[in-house]
């Protein structure tokens, strides 16, 4: 949906876009517009009507609440082709005991959401935050007092009740993992292992000969790592992930409710990740903004997966919406049986290529790859400037002419 014709928004988004190229750097110069520091203030009170359309006296009165900050800056980002939509909720605050935190109508807030390709919709709050009870600011947006926290943090993924962790691992993520079993119609394990080991063991190969070997299968081993570790999570049983008794002991279908909830959404997040990785892998199309049930009902439709890989499909799907979106989670499935079935069905229908790239060169970890270098080589373009702005400061003929001047 684009936004409403209007020349003040043009006019005011051409200005604060201007000579942005990358979408991140234009939301933070819009974001940016909406500060103290350019006279916006919050106020329940928006003054007068004076130029006929209420974007248009917002921008020029600066005062509003939450709710005309959230849509007067969607609709600037909208004016700039970027994907938006505004969010209504509660702020973070009210009046916490232990683990329970009382929310109240003066805690209801709005803010706007933007969607990045990658990444899916992230929050960013125009409201100043000084005027909102329990306001957090968004980590991946440096303020304009020069943080500069890398937007590339794992924690961007949009996933509601995750418990996201770190790597420094470029070529990680934050929760790795693989499975040694079906190799999609390729000789050998899925990491690339057992190859790497044949070919060492052929005589007259150089040390750099092996090192640039080790170099070009990198991409598989990395990939057989994050399976690996995934599905071992996700596979993980015992009396820190269940209370009750296991799915395969219930009534057919049914799923049971675990007392360690963060064990029990982890086995879900590790197993979801990875039937999207493999997705990628085998050129299956994936959307960071669709819901899991989307996703399911896409690949069931679109897709056409059809018996165990349907069902698989359809487990991952439960689980992890569950996971996300419910007050307790679910376990108990074969979450790992599930994800082998519908990495089968893609591999069967791929082409050769396809699924020996999928082992050798996974799409997945090299997307993941490009990502952390663009957004590493746009932090380091961002110091340097900082840097070099520094420089001409300290060298500049007005300040050395004015010390001249005073004394």
């Amino acid at each position: 949906m684009t936004a409403p014709a209007n020349n003040v928004v043009k006019e005011k988004v051409a200005e604060l876009t201007k000579g942005q190229t990358t979408q991140y750097d234009k939301v933070k110069s819009i974001y940016e517009y909406f500060t103290s520091a350019n006279g916006f203030v919050y106020d329940t009170s928006t003054g007068g009507d004076s130029s006929g359309t209420s974007i248009a006296d917002f921008l020029k009165n600066k005062r509003g609440y939450c709710a005309q900050y959230a849509a007067a800056f969607g609709w600037l980002l909208r004016e700039a082709k970027i994907p938006s939509r505004v969010a209504f909720g509660f702020a973070r605050g009210g009046t916490r005991q232990g683990q329970t935190m009382t929310l109240t109508n003066f805690n209801l807030h709005a803010w706007t959401e933007v969607y990045f390709q990658g990444y899916g919709w992230l929050p960013f709050d125009a409201t100043p935050s000084q005027a909102i009870g329990g306001s957090v600011a968004t980590s991946y947006l440096p303020s304009s007092t020069g943080d500069s926290t890398d937007p590339a943090d794992e924690n961007l993924r949009n996933r509601p009740g995750a418990n996201p962790t770190s790597s420094a691992d470029a070529g990680a993520v934050s929760d790795p993992g693989n499975n040694p079993g079906d190799t999609g119609g390729v000789g050998g394990t899925a990491d690339g292992t057992s190859l790497l080991q044949s070919l060492a063991t052929v005589g007259g190969w150089s040390l750099g000969g092996l090192l640039l070997l080790a170099l070009l299968l990198s991409p598989a081993l990395v990939r057989g790592r994050t399976r690996r570790t995934r599905l071992q999570s996700a596979a993980a049983t015992g009396p820190d992930f269940q209370s009750g008794p296991s799915l395969d002991k219930a009534a057919p279908g049914v799923m049971v409710l675990v007392a360690n909830e963060q064990a029990a959404r982890s086995q879900a997040h590790h197993a979801w990740d990875e039937l999207v990785d493999t997705m990628v892998d085998y050129h299956v199309p994936t959307d960071d903004a669709e819901t899991p049930r989307a996703t399911v009902t896409r690949l069931v439709t679109k897709e056409r997966l059809r018996d165990r890989a349907e069902q698989g499909v359809r487990l991952l799907s439960t689980v992890e919406e569950h996971a996300r979106y419910a007050r307790n989670p679910l376990t108990g499935g074969q979450l790992r049986s599930a994800v082998d079935d519908v990495r089968t069905a893609f591999a069967a229908r791929a082409s050769r290529k396809t699924r020996i790239l999928a082992v050798i060169l996974p799409p997945s970890v090299l997307r993941r790859w490009r990502a952390a270098t663009s957004q590493r080589s746009s932090a380091a373009s961002l110091r340097l400037g900082q840097g070099w702005d520094k420089i001409m400061r300290a060298i500049s003929v007005r300040r050395f002419v004015a010390r001249r001047a005073d004394r």
